[in-house]
C-alpha cells in the first residue's frame, strides 16, 4: 500500500439546502475527520483542478473544479443557478493519516 499524498475536496452549500458534499480524486473512498471533528466518507470520483495560487493574503484566489456531469453537486447546479455561497476547501493528507 502506498503513502502518498491524496487530496480530499469538501464543498459546503449554503442557502436553503445546507448540504457538505466530500470527494477524494483518490481511486478509494477515504474516511477520516476534518479538522473540527465531524466526520466524512470522501467518495472517490474522478476529480480534476486547476494549480492553486497563495498569495500570502486573506483573500482567496481562483480554483476551477472539474467532475462528471452526474456529480449530485452538479446536478444541483443544473436545477438553478446558485445564489448563495459555496465554500470549498481542498485538504492534502497520507492514507497513513499524516
Amino acid at each position: 500500500m502506498t503513502d502518498a499524498p491524496i487530496e480530499l475536496f469538501e464543498f459546503k452549500v449554503s442557502g436553503a439546502a445546507l448540504a457538505t458534499y466530500t470527494y477524494t480524486s483518490s481511486e478509494q473512498d477515504y474516511v477520516g475527520s476534518e479538522p473540527g471533528g465531524n466526520e466524512y466518507t470522501w467518495s472517490a470520483i474522478p476529480i480534476g483542478r486547476s494549480s492553486i495560487q497563495t498569495n500570502g493574503s486573506v483573500v482567496r484566489d481562483n480554483i476551477k473544479i472539474s467532475f462528471a456531469i452526474d456529480n449530485p453537486l452538479i446536478q444541483e447546479f443544473l436545477k438553478v443557478t446558485p445564489d448563495y455561497l459555496i465554500l470549498l476547501t481542498v485538504y492534502t493528507v497520507r492514507p497513513s493519516g499524516t
